[in-house]
């Protein structure tokens, strides 16, 4: 159990269990992106390449504006939070001081249960599955938890997986996980998967307009609302399958929608097959095969 214990205190573990997740923080609109075995996104639908026809165009523009929306949601940062800042440190003491109860049982059993008692109020129950020596996962449930000056509420999973004795990957699902602070309020559903060397993977899933679900992963966000956003994404239509879209120099509108901007679609061929320009808050134009059609955002 050492080694669990160890690897959890090292710095890269705080930056990767929530530094990284409050850099990728979701919208309020965002739908859970955890599941009972494994941590796997449930909500991804079909996960083949896809490719646009003229009869998916409008499916799979929505899809390209709801990941582009979320990546941009998710890469700014709510006033007063760092990777350094309180709330990560006690997520890490949280997660450490499990390890060390575990550790310390002379007899490991199956599974290992307990409730933990927030500085200033609300309380999180754990439960760590073990199989032999080493742990499975541990599973968070927090209710009003609360440490100096932050709330949290909802779920974390830590799963792992070993090569030997050694731990090889991990993932972290946060599912309808809220934080709260004197400013501000998120909730983070999304799902982290890194490897030992700590080099990780991102997904999220977001609710788009036309009541589907779509996961948003190994995305890159630059600019900032102003001079607009450039972003580079995969987004998964649970219909239609895996495209990527760069966008360049949208802009956010007050009502959530782009108001401004391009984003290119790349499907299945490797070629961009479709570009959708904004106008303004409501609408589209997608342009496919050299026709441009007008949609709502």
């Amino acid at each position: 159990m050492t080694h669990l214990r160890n690897m959890l205190q090292k710095a890269q573990w705080l930056s990767i269990v929530l530094g990284l997740s409050l850099v990728f923080t979701l919208s309020s609109c965002s739908s859970s992106g955890g599941d009972d075995d494994g941590g796997n996104n449930n909500n991804q639908g079909n996960t083949s390449e896809a490719t646009v026809s003229d009869n998916n165009k409008k499916d799979v523009s929505i899809a390209s504006a709801e990941g582009a929306k979320q990546a941009v949601t998710g890469s700014t940062l709510p006033t007063g939070i760092s990777a350094e800042s309180e709330l990560n440190e006690a997520l890490k003491d949280l997660a450490i001081n499990v390890l060390e109860q575990v550790e310390s049982l002379s007899n490991l059993p199956t599974g290992y249960s307990g409730t933990l008692t927030g500085d200033c109020g609300g309380n999180a129950n754990y439960n760590a599955v073990i199989n032999g020596q080493q742990v499975n996962r541990i599973e968070y449930d927090f209710n009003q938890y609360c440490s100096s000056s932050y709330t949290l509420d909802g779920n974390m999973t830590i799963y792992y997986t070993y090569s030997g004795n050694d731990i090889s990957s991990y993932r972290i699902v946060y599912d309808n996980l809220t934080y709260s602070g004197p400013s501000y309020n998120e909730t983070i559903n999304m799902t982290i998967t890194c490897n030992a060397s700590y080099s990780c993977t991102y997904s999220s899933t977001t609710t788009g307009s036309d009541g589907r679900t779509y996961t948003v992963s190994d995305s890159s966000v630059t600019g900032n609302n102003s001079s607009g956003y450039n972003v580079s994404a995969t987004v998964t239509d649970p219909d239609h399958g895996t495209i990527t879209i760069t966008a360049t120099n949208i802009t956010i509108c007050d009502n959530g929608n782009i108001g401004s901007g391009e984003i290119e679609v790349t499907d299945s061929t490797g070629a961009v097959v479709l570009s959708i320009t904004f106008p303004n808050c409501s609408e589209m134009v997608v342009t496919y095969d050299g026709v441009a059609t007008t949609y709502n955002q």
